[in-house]
């Protein structure tokens, strides 16, 4: 038994790391771009570094964590994008890996276990939704440690697990928090028990966030804290409008096509060779048609490219030549899948015709809602069987998952079913689980079964569907060698290594503008939401806040403290966007009439489409020198960096 059980465990740690060493690898080598949402955590970060905090010296709408540790890793990786994207990508993989022994715990299998935990990797969250999956999974991780053997010194790591969440982002603690409180309550006998240590829990969580409590009451009072945060909500809410998603067919497209795709090559047929000879050539050498390229030629996906069916076209006497096929040693050159992955070329997958991302979005929100449902029965049904540790996952699972569902399940759906993925990783095995070891008679036990394992497979098809995993992959290189992968590694290290540690390989004039002619001091204060633009600049935000949107930053308190700030800090620039500058007099009065008196617009640079930002300079001290062949207002002697 002893051995049996160092087995299962070394299994079980193997399979976590496996899992967790490819989620890094999916994030780190897919990695493109960040979302301009993502740069609220890095402008912030950078503020941070810059020697301001928050609260005292510019606004905290409710993620300090979240934006120390993106400060943290610019401090252990080097600045720049690459740490970020380090960090992003070392928080989804440490997520997944522990992940695995939680879904085990809940299940029982192995399995089940990492197709629950691999549902936080194929869903792909966005990087700004990390702590939806991280936060979240360590706190379940410690649920189910301090079950396993309660004692004081865990239900204080339980408490700080969830102070963590909170200061991540204050809804996340709130509804871990009722979470937790549901698992101690079923992890404990009786009820009076259990209440004697959710109040211990209550009481350490409180003493741990006491000192930020403290910190707030200090520079801006809770009850305004509380309140404004409310209102900001309230806001985020009413601007959210969706619809129930739906399951529909596009029955003129195909709904069944090939799992992967071979390589594009180009095959020239002899002249004059009649269209139905070309077709069943196509046909035997297991050619897919792309697009016709000249009289003769086609392009083709090849379905099958060992060495002797590639022999077999070049030397077919229906074929004068081809394209991206080396004709001496019958190998395909064109860039595509290798040789030992073509048995997937053979297997089925969804088509177009299936609609896989909406249908996907439907799949995913049907089963947040309806699992916490069906867990529930089932958990009851087996309650005396499940071990401590069991029960509280899975009851807090529940509540969780609920709560995440109610108040984070909206537009846009496709980012937003993503982000409430981590509790499934717990219902998910569960209740495939309990099912699986229903025994009726054969017959019904058998379709049973047979509906886990569809079930199961629609969910995690689902995720890859919405998160768009295919592309993650083939971007990342996974599936074309070990050349390719480290090809891939050095690709993302090089995009955004000096001189592009900042920006990547974007180019903006309007950054290069704002850099080179202010210092680095300066700061920049941002009437629109670009945040963006503060990290890639390495400038500060001014007046307190990272972006001025409509409604979100307008009570009298905010506008003084913001035009306080504004006196006392260095400002050559004021950003504004051509889409909202018209509503920001209506909005903020005070804010625009202060611009107005003190700023003009000297220049207009592209975004997107027709919308343009726009840059106004500060007329309350004479430029150093001018910029450009439009001779802007130059406030730095010379690059700012």
């Amino acid at each position: 038994m002893p051995h049996r059980m160092r087995l299962d465990t070394i299994k079980l740690v193997a399979a976590a790391m496996g899992l967790g060493a490819i989620t890094f690898a999916l994030r780190y080598l897919a990695f493109a771009s960040f979302s301009n949402d993502h740069f609220q955590h890095l402008a912030r970060a950078q503020q941070l570094l810059l020697g301001a905090l928050p609260v005292r010296d510019f606004a905290e709408s409710g993620i300090p964590m979240t934006t120390a540790l993106s400060a943290a890793a610019q401090l252990i990786f080097g600045r720049g994008l690459h740490a970020e994207v380090l960090w992003i990508a070392l928080a989804f993989a440490m997520a997944a890996a522990i992940a695995v022994p939680i879904a085990v715990r809940a299940s029982g299998s192995l399995l089940l276990g990492l197709a629950g935990a691999g549902l936080t990797v194929v869903a792909v969250p966005a990087t700004y939704s990390y702590p939806k999956v991280f936060a979240y999974v360590i706190t379940f991780a410690v649920v189910a440690w301090y079950a396993a053997r309660p004692s004081t010194r865990r239900l204080l790591l339980l408490a700080a697990s969830v102070v963590m969440a909170f200061l991540m982002r204050y809804d996340h603690g709130a509804i871990l928090a009722i979470g937790v409180l549901a698992a101690l309550v079923a992890i404990h006998q009786p009820v009076f028990s259990a209440m004697r240590v959710a109040a211990r829990f209550a009481v350490m969580g409180l003493v741990l966030v006491s000192p930020y409590l403290v910190w707030v009451q200090a520079y801006e009072g809770l009850d305004v804290h509380i309140s404004e945060g409310r209102k900001r909500s309230q806001r985020e809410f009413e601007k959210a409008s969706w619809d129930r998603p739906a399951f529909s067919l596009d029955r003129t497209r195909p709904l069944v096509e090939p799992l992967l795709q071979g390589p594009v090559v180009e095959v020239q047929w002899v002249a004059g060779l009649p269209a139905p000879y070309r077709i069943a050539k196509e046909r035997a050498f297991h050619l897919e048609a792309v697009e016709s390229s000249g009289p003769q030629s086609w392009r083709y996906h090849l379905q099958r490219w060992t060495s002797s069916a590639v022999q077999a076209i070049v030397q077919d006497p229906t074929v004068a030549d081809t394209d991206g096929i080396d004709r001496s040693t019958f190998r395909v050159t064109a860039p595509g899948p290798g040789a030992y992955l073509q048995p997937l070329a053979w297997l089925p997958s969804p088509g177009e015709g299936l609609r896989t991302v909406e249908n996907g979005i439907a799949v995913l929100y049907c089963a947040a809602w309806l699992l916490p449902v069906f867990a529930l029965p089932i958990a009851w049904r087996s309650w005396s069987q499940l071990s401590p540790p069991a029960r509280g996952l899975i009851v807090m699972g529940i509540a969780v998952q609920l709560l995440m569902d109610w108040f984070m399940l909206r537009d846009p759906l496709r980012t937003r079913v993503r982000d409430v993925i981590a509790p499934l990783a717990v219902l998910l095995p569960f209740v495939a689980a309990r099912l699986w070891q229903w025994s009726p008679r054969r017959g019904v036990r058998i379709a049973v079964r047979a509906a886990i394992v569809v079930g199961l497979s629609v969910t995690l098809w689902a995720g890859a569907a919405v998160g768009n995993l295919s592309e993650e992959v083939e971007n990342a290189e996974l599936l074309n060698g070990w050349q390719a992968i480290s090809g891939r590694y050095a690709g993302v290290r090089d995009d955004f290594a000096p001189p592009h540690e900042r920006t990547g390989r974007v180019e903006l004039p309007i950054v290069d503008y704002l850099r080179d002619c202010s210092v680095p001091t300066a700061r920049i204060f941002m009437m629109t939401f670009a945040p963006e633009l503060l990290f890639y600049t390495g400038r500060g935000f001014a007046g307190g806040h990272e972006s001025i949107m409509a409604g979100m930053q307008d009570t009298p308190r905010q506008i003084a403290l913001m035009l306080s700030r504004l006196e006392g800090e260095n400002v050559p620039f004021v950003i504004l966007d051509s889409e909202t500058e018209a509503e920001m007099p209506m909005d903020y009065p005070p804010v625009s009439a202060y611009v107005q008196r003190h700023y003009r617009e000297v220049a207009r640079f592209p975004v997107s489409g027709m919308k343009q930002w726009v840059v106004l300079a500060t007329t309350d001290r004479l430029p150093l020198r001018t910029y450009g062949e439009q001779a802007l207002p130059c406030f730095a002697k010379s690059s700012g960096v």
